[in-house]
């Protein structure tokens, strides 16, 4: 709806904005869709004080120049978000307020913007009240259903609301989001619409999900891979079943390394190195039998036994040697290792159950980070 008012008035119009009249004066139009309750001002530019309450239809503001006219349509853009100065606020006062109350009865997907964006009205659906104070330093607040909010947010809620065509005002006809509205509502395609939204909307956030899956994806490795090796860590730390039997019997061992050092020494010498020693004697008698054979064929088996039987001592005399070399008695090591030992025994005797639940917890975190990593 639109209409006409007297042509030496500025020419402003104010509509929904889906309304592309515009007419001479200060026109305030309803188009049935979004309605502009009432408008209250207070020390805003030359006004101390105004409550305007409106009624369904158009409103027309008529008056000479330098009225106040304009005044009310500037003051309007500001709720809506325009830009904002000092200059607004009326000489003497603190800071200059704006308040406007709409009813969206008809505006279900502004009425849907605002529970979206945690603003709507707790007590009526229907009602949108959009305040904004500007102070004489020029600080600007704004609000909306009481709600503090910023300017930004007030002016993509304000595009949904109102239109302002003038003189050096914006054009929403201009606006790209605005032409498409049309479009499409022109072509009668408004569930389409909503549909490619939702499916948009879903889209969107699978599309974020993979993101996020490949963006973790080599965290999530480094994670696993951690884990196991706590998990092995903690294996090699857990007590065996024989663990402490052989803990005891290399302590025997290291206890005893002198005098099995002594013991291999002696047996050495008494079967290898000594001048009366086994495997002299052995070769002596080798000789011996062997001289008789060549007498007697008889003493030949002889001969060959006590030569298979030299081969097994020398055997025995290499192994006992290789063993008294690797048995040096080492008295200060030797306490070092019975105490490191002790402790051990101690610390997997006192922690056995503990240990044994961490490694189930680690393998369970493991299985469960496996069943997240990507195939």
């Amino acid at each position: 709806m639109h209409g006409a008012c007297s042509s030496s008035t500025r020419r402003a119009t104010i509509t929904s904005p889906s309304c592309a009249a515009s007419s001479a004066g200060a026109c305030i139009a309803d188009d049935r869709q979004t309605m502009l309750d009432w408008i209250h001002l207070r020390d805003f530019v030359l006004i101390d004080r105004l409550e305007l309450e409106l009624q369904p239809g158009m409103t027309a503001l008529t008056g000479e120049t330098g009225a106040g006219k304009s005044i009310l349509v500037d003051a309007i853009g500001l709720a809506l978000g325009d830009r904002a100065d000092a200059g607004v606020v009326r000489p003497g006062a603190e800071r200059a307020e704006i308040h406007l109350g709409f009813d969206l009865s008809r505006l279900p997907e502004v009425r849907n913007w605002l529970v979206r964006h945690d603003l709507a009205d707790e007590t009526d659906a229907a009602a949108c009240q959009l305040r904004r104070t500007i102070s004489r330093e020029g600080r600007s607040r704004a609000w909306i259903n009481g709600h503090p909010c910023p300017v930004g947010q007030l002016r993509e809620l304000g595009e949904q609301l109102v239109a302002i065509h003038g003189q050096h005002a914006h054009q929403a006809l201009l606006k790209r989001p605005v032409q498409l509205a049309l479009l499409d509502r022109h072509a009668g395609i408004d569930g389409l619409l909503d549909e490619m939204q939702a499916r948009h909307a879903a889209w969107r956030a699978l599309a974020e999900r993979l993101d996020h899956l490949r963006t973790n994806a080599h965290e999530l490795c480094q994670r696993i891979d951690f884990l196991r090796y706590q998990v092995q860590e903690l294996e090699a730390l857990s007590p065996r079943p024989d663990e402490a039997e052989t803990l005891r019997r290399d302590i025997r061992r290291l206890d005893a390394a002198g005098e099995l050092q002594a013991l291999c020494g002696g047996l050495v010498d008494a079967l290898y190195e000594a001048e009366d020693s086994a495997w002299s004697r052995i070769s002596r008698a080798i000789d011996e039998v062997a001289r008789a054979a060549s007498h007697d064929p008889a003493f030949e088996e002889a001969a060959g036994l006590l030569a298979d039987a030299a081969a097994p001592l020398e055997e025995a005399v290499a192994t006992l040697r290789r063993l008294g070399e690797g048995l040096e008695p080492d008295p200060v090591r030797l306490e070092e290792l019975n105490a490191r030992l002790a402790e051990r025994l101690d610390h997997l005797r006192t922690n056995a159950h503990e240990l044994c639940q961490r490694i189930d917890f680690l393998r369970y975190q493991v299985q469960e980070l496996e069943a997240l990593s990507p195939r």
